[in-house]
């Protein structure tokens, strides 16, 4: 997978060690990491700059808010964005708000360097047959 230059990411977990860990892998992988550990932050970022990100990634459970309320606020601002929710387990997400977020995918804790390379492009792949956008050069 090549990511074309400007791919930008907002990286959302409440736990530091993995969100620099899934940070470094991230950007190993050529992408453009912004990294917050507050729901709340990254909601005020991306309202800020609507149009910067061009993918969420974002823990499932967080203090205060979770990954799947930023989601659905995420997605009120920007039809178009592709958001990954990664979680320890989806047996408590329902349904609904999972199409009403429009995840594209899940990554499920623990996940490895190529769990987490292989979900990020298959969401990106989806995008580009989905809305004719081509984000990757392959």
């Amino acid at each position: 997978m090549t990511i074309n230059p400007g791919t930008s990411v907002l990286l959302v977990d409440d736990d530091e060690k993995i969100l620099l860990m899934t940070q470094d892998i991230l950007e190993m992988l050529g992408f453009k990491v912004k990294a917050v550990n507050r729901g709340e932050e990254a909601l005020r970022l991306f309202e800020a700059y609507p149009g910067k990100f061009d993918l969420l990634v974002t823990d499932y459970f967080m203090p205060c808010m979770t990954g799947i309320e930023l989601a659905k606020k995420i997605r009120k601002i920007n039809q178009s964005i592709i958001i990954i929710l990664a979680t320890g387990s989806k047996c408590d997400i329902y349904e609904k708000d999972v199409e009403e977020a429009k995840i594209a995918d899940f990554l499920v804790k623990p996940f490895s360097i190529g769990d987490l390379k292989k979900t990020v492009e298959e969401a990106f792949q989806n995008k580009s047959r989905v809305h004719g956008s081509l984000v990757l050069s392959m």
